[in-house]
């Protein structure tokens, strides 16, 4: 899942709603979970989860990044974590290049999208 898609694709993994969830993949993706008193952390069992994050990315905190290996960790799951350099919000998207979307917070980053 991409952006709004990478978070549902981690909530569907952290909730285990899908029967035989083999692997999600995040890419630029919100990676806080959902938190409250009332939700439980469940193992997540076999479901692998890649996760892909620009490190300059102004929608996804250090905070948010610290929590997310944190909440992986603790529902024992298989995951990785790729944060790469220099790489903003929808750094795998070749139409966010113009000036606007730089100062949104959105950047196409040819040579992270390939490594991702």
């Amino acid at each position: 899942g991409y952006c709004y898609g990478g978070q549902v694709v981690l909530d569907l993994a952290r909730a285990q709603l899908v029967p035989g969830l083999k692997a999600v993949g995040s890419m630029h993706g919100m990676l806080g979970a959902v938190k409250g008193e009332d939700i439980a952390v469940e193992p997540m069992g076999a479901t692998r989860v890649l996760a892909c994050h620009g490190a300059l990315d102004p929608f996804v905190t250090q905070e948010d990044v610290a929590d997310f290996e944190a909440d992986m960790s603790a529902r024992d799951a298989d995951w990785t974590l790729h944060t790469y350099g220099e790489a903003m919000h929808a750094f795998t998207r070749p139409d966010k290049t113009t000036l606007t979307d730089h100062a949104s917070g959105f950047h196409y980053s040819a040579r992270r999208a390939d490594e991702a």
